[in-house]
């Protein structure tokens, strides 16, 4: 699994292509990105080649803000 510049969707998808020329099976990200979501509309691009290129994405949970408990 390989990891992309998600902070910037247009670098990340230009670097997917990259990726799977390399071999790699996949993306691994985390889900939260700079603050953002990962349905933020400025992700469109990077969704869009990754659908392109068919390439398997693995979402690691990390700053995930979790309600409390009651």
């Amino acid at each position: 699994m390989a990891t992309v510049p998600l902070q910037n969707p247009s670098a990340a998808a230009d670097e997917l292509g990259h990726v799977k020329k390399a071999g790699h099976i996949g993306v691994i990200i985390i889900s939260n990105v700079a603050g953002m979501n990962l349905n933020d509309p400025s992700l469109d691009v990077f969704w869009a080649k990754v659908s392109d290129l068919n390439l398997p994405v693995f979402i690691h949970p990390q700053n995930v803000c979790v309600g409390a408990i009651g």
